[in-house]
């Protein structure tokens, strides 16, 4: 388990009086790092180089909501493990109002959003995915939605959006757009979160190009993120049995990813 001295955090839980906790950044580092090594050459004989790049940023923010301050107000030392409900959501809605923000015929974002929200469950049809119905209507999901947007940490988002430019898994354009955006995105009253949240969960179906690419995508990072998280944080997982057993080389580069990525942190405090 990995240490880290405050958030944001992609991970944390207290047992026995000890706090173990995975930070955003270690994890957003490796796993992009495990995505793009095990699955960026196959997705390019498939899809093209599209495909790499829209993995790169996917992977990389697919927990860009955890850098909240929603989640940590309540934060008490006796904390179990944190909760970080409705994140892939948040992460979703920055990269789809990145789209709409960049004005352009460039779509890598607006499937970097669909992917983001699919990275816990990739094979979900579009809409099951993108809208958070599994909630219980009393939980008002869409209030809390406008709570965890109010509290995204622009200088955590900014940190994490400068070690992906420098790493290369986001371009300085798309840096400075997403940055603009979460600026932004904190200004709408709850009622404009809502509506773009609505949009969001109710846009037009993807063509069928488009939705094999991200189901490949979504798959590719929802390996690496379990993977990472299973060997990071302890604690057994079939999928993540199943899937070593099957790919022998996996655990060994995933170490060897978490491996650098601490390194990075390491030299960044």
């Amino acid at each position: 388990m990995s240490t880290c001295s405050g958030p944001p955090y992609a991970y944390y839980r207290v047992e026995g009086g000890r706090i173990f906790c995975e930070g955003l950044l270690e994890h957003s580092l490796a796993t992009a790092r495990l995505a793009l090594m095990v699955f960026g050459e196959r997705l390019n004989k498939t899809f093209g180089t599209r495909s790499v790049d829209l993995l790169k940023i996917s992977a990389y923010l697919h927990d860009v909501g955890k850098a909240s301050d929603h989640y940590y107000r309540t934060l008490k030392k006796d904390v179990d493990t944190m909760s970080f409900r409705l994140h892939h959501f948040v992460s979703s809605l920055v990269l789809y109002l990145s789209h709409i923000m960049g004005k352009s015929d460039d779509r890598t974002l607006q499937l970097a959003s669909y992917i983001a929200l699919r990275h816990h469950q990739a094979m979900k049809s579009t809409l099951e995915a993108r809208q958070p119905q599994f909630y219980s209507e009393s939980s008002r999901p869409q209030s809390e939605i406008a709570l965890v947007v109010r509290g995204l940490n622009e200088d955590w988002i900014q940190r994490l959006l400068c070690v992906g430019v420098e790493k290369g898994f986001i371009s300085k354009e798309y840096s400075e757009l997403i940055l603009r955006t979460v600026k932004e995105l904190k200004r709408l009253s709850n009622r404009e979160i809502n509506v773009l949240s609505t949009n969001l969960a109710s846009s037009s179906e993807i063509d069928i190009n488009d939705r094999k690419l991200i189901v490949s995508v979504a798959g590719a990072i929802m390996v690496a993120d379990n993977v990472i998280s299973a060997l990071n944080r302890g604690g057994e997982s079939t999928l993540v049995r199943m899937w070593i057993r099957e790919m022998p080389y996996l655990e060994e580069v995933a170490r060897y990813c978490i491996e650098e990525s601490k390194k990075v942190v390491s030299n960044k405090q």
